[in-house]
């Protein structure tokens, strides 16, 4: 907090629905162009933190202060914060009947006012952003999954965009997939974009990000993956036995085999959480300077081809925050929220 280069900060955040308290107190400081992802298990409250940063929300107690200015004050508008600050729903619809470019420029024309040239110009601005400018006339059963996800995401960036939030972009997405939405977010966050994203997909997605916040209604932890990632912390987060391996400057997270088709007397194998002293591999411990991509691909194909055995490394299943409140209909999002 107080640091010139923190862009987005939230101080004792708040917030309850009903006597539900679901941020209980939320301190944390993102600086610019970072990228941070939010893990934890589902109700723990990282849904309502991304909307209560973009206003969809409004917190029960608390600051939430951007470029140095409290976004909660009543001299700023909604329409204002969201112009900054973008947002993509973990849940995401086009509208069928317009095309890749129509579907962007639509929030231009409706939240910014401006003409069709104008919204158009923007438009195909945003949709190259995330490579996409080749199919800017395509409509959206013309596009595959991770094409209509990045037209939703060239919709959260139109206007001025220095901050997007995501809600889980991965969830329910083929591999390929994934990997293209990951790729696009890199780009993005070279191009000097601070990205906050929350995931499910521990080893997937979340260890190969500089930052990872982990959160159970507070901040339990944060730092790089080397420093977060380890049993005790999953168990204070999750409340369950996670063990962690490191390999070749990698943290992965192993789950212990079911006993699901195994005789009554034979005992699951059981396996003790490994830790590696930090001195035994190299990560980089920059805040916010390290990208999703930058990492050897060709570690994790080895890994692959030598079986480790009691362990299967599975990324934790994705699932959506029930604890969370629900968002406002598709239609409305949007427009209104995008």
């Amino acid at each position: 907090m107080g640091d010139s280069a923190t862009l987005l900060s939230l101080e004792s955040l708040r917030k309850c629905f009903g006597d539900l308290e679901v941020l209980r107190g939320i301190d944390l400081g993102v600086q610019e162009q970072e990228f941070v992802f939010i893990i934890g298990p589902s109700g723990s409250g990282k849904s309502t933190l991304l909307r209560c940063c973009n206003r969809l929300e409004e917190p029960t107690s608390g600051r939430i202060v951007f470029d140095g200015r409290d976004i909660l004050h009543k001299d700023v508008s909604i329409n204002q914060v969201r112009q900054q600050i973008g947002m993509v729903f973990q849940s995401f619809n086009l509208y069928p009947h317009m095309s890749a470019l129509g579907n962007v420029s639509l929030a231009l024309k409706k939240m910014m006012k401006l003409n069709k040239v104008q919204a158009e110009q923007r438009g195909m601005e945003a949709l190259e952003a995330v490579g996409l400018s080749d199919k800017a006339r395509a409509y959206p059963n013309q596009l595959s999954g991770g094409q209509q996800q990045r037209v939703f995401l060239a919709r959260a960036l139109v206007g001025s965009r220095r901050i997007l939030l995501l809600d889980e972009p991965t969830s329910g997405v083929d591999i390929k997939t994934r990997d293209d939405v990951m790729h696009v977010l890199h780009e993005l966050n070279h191009q000097g974009i601070t990205i906050i994203m929350t995931t499910h997909e521990i080893n997937a997605v979340a260890v190969h990000l500089p930052w990872i916040v982990c959160m159970n209604g507070r901040v339990l932890a944060e730092g790089p993956p080397a420093d977060v990632i380890t049993s005790e912390t999953l168990m204070l987060t999750y409340g369950a036995d996670m063990p962690v391996i490191h390999y070749q400057g990698m943290t992965l997270v192993a789950e212990s085999p079911h006993a699901y088709g195994q005789k009554a007397e034979e005992p699951a194998p059981q396996l003790e959480p490994v830790h590696v002293n930090g001195a035994d591999h190299k990560v980089e411990v920059g805040h916010g300077h390290g990208h999703p991509h930058d990492h050897n691909h060709d570690q994790l194909a080895e890994l692959d081809s030598q079986p480790v055995e009691p362990v299967s490394i599975d990324p934790v299943s994705a699932v959506s925050d029930a604890g969370d409140s629900v968002p406002a209909s598709d239609a409305e999002q949007e427009v209104k929220y995008v």
